[in-house]
């Protein structure tokens, strides 16, 4: 949906109370992920490493990504999505998303074979929500 409309919000509250049932939980801000993801490909410590945070991020019972295509995308980007997300479907682990882009959008941002599996996690309970900014009005 568009900017401003309460999808972070709305997640927040998916995620703390599935918290609150004791479900683990990872809610991460994509561009502060993939940022992450980029320095730890250069940490020599195994459990602090690339490999060890897509594990984690693919293992957890419930991601929750927000604001999936704010960031800059790139071939090494698209291949973390498929890591992480590939692990998540081929699990049947529930992937939460929000994004200002439709969906066709993502898929020219992560690529068809990543999307692919996020829609296919995800039919049935996607939502576009057009509103105003809550934050200008």
């Amino acid at each position: 949906g568009s900017v401003g409309i309460g999808k972070t919000h709305l997640l927040l509250v998916v995620a703390n109370t599935l918290l609150k049932q004791s479900i683990p939980v990872v809610f991460v801000y994509v561009p502060d992920l993939i940022a992450e993801l980029h320095q730890a490909q250069f940490v020599k410590d195994e459990n602090k490493s690339l490999n060890a945070k897509i594990r984690k991020l693919g293992d957890v019972p419930v991601l929750i990504l927000d604001d999936i295509g704010k960031e800059k995308i790139t071939g090494w980007v698209q291949v973390q999505y498929s890591r992480i997300i590939n692990r998540r479907y081929i699990k049947q682990l529930p992937t939460l998303f929000s994004s200002n882009f439709n969906l066709d959008q993502i898929s020219e941002m992560i690529g068809d074979h990543c999307a692919s599996r996020l829609y296919s996690m995800t039919k049935g309970r996607q939502a576009y929500v057009v509103a105003e900014d809550y934050r200008i009005k």
